[in-house]
């Protein structure tokens, strides 16, 4: 079970993954689902003042996820253009340790209605099937994708975090920012940050890039992700509301 425990996915023997919806990936969702469903009932007991202190943890936590896999990846000798946290959930979790440590509005409304829905869709379709259950990757890759939703989660339940559809284009401004840049290092590197040169296998976006082809596909998902956003909003503002009456 441990032999290749930090074997890179490239050395790896054919067949050490796991399938998406397999025994493996099914065990894994609902473990971290009942840790966080737990630690969100705590969250929810908590003083102000601890809630922060558990908000700081969680940042750090997922800071040092980042952090110690880059230094695995030094270690094992295969970290490279491919490794650079330049992913959208790393970058959330960049994001929620800034978050923790200053309550900005625009990165709050930037990790509710574009990197939680992100995460989620990672951890429904993970691209980190191709290494063991048990592995440091499967593991940190979990791990990592649970923290980030519940750090978002924990900011909607202390209010540190207030969607409103208004303000998406705060959201919109951060996403070309973002986009722009990694779109041309993509073409440079040979990767696909983001996936938005390219679509991920078993993946909703596959089938955009099917329908609209390689052309369009950047417009298709660019569409995908203002409507999911759109509709967290929405959902959001509706439950706020009907709290108050």
């Amino acid at each position: 079970m441990f032999d290749y425990f930090f074997v890179y996915g490239s050395e790896l023997p054919e067949g050490s993954g796991f399938p998406i919806y397999g025994t493996a990936h099914l065990i894994w969702l609902a473990s971290c689902t009942v840790v966080v469903i737990a630690l969100l009932v705590l969250y929810h007991r908590l003083s102000p003042e601890r809630r922060r202190h558990m908000d700081i943890a969680i940042g750090i936590f997922l800071l040092a996820c980042i952090v110690i896999r880059e230094i695995y990846l030094l270690a094992i000798g295969f970290f490279s253009v491919y490794e650079v946290p330049l992913h959208l959930c790393s970058l959330a979790g960049f994001l929620c340790f800034f978050h923790c440590l200053k309550d900005v509005d625009w990165a709050g409304q930037v990790l509710y209605s574009l990197c939680l829905p992100g995460t989620i869709a990672a951890l429904i379709f993970p691209d980190w099937t191709y290494y063991p259950p048990i592995h440091f990757i499967t593991i940190e890759g979990f791990l990592f994708h649970f923290g980030v939703a519940l750090y978002v989660v924990c900011q909607l339940i202390s209010k540190r975090i207030q969607p409103d559809i208004r303000k998406i284009w705060k959201v919109c401004l951060f996403i070309l920012i973002c986009v722009v840049p990694i779109y041309f290092l993509n073409r440079k590197w040979g990767t696909n940050y983001w996936f938005i040169n390219a679509a991920p296998q078993n993946t909703p976006l596959e089938w955009i890039e099917k329908v609209m082809g390689s052309s369009g596909y950047l417009i298709g998902f660019g569409i995908l992700a203002l409507m999911v956003s759109s509709i967290l909003d929405l959902l959001y503002m509706c439950f706020a509301r009907a709290g108050k009456s």
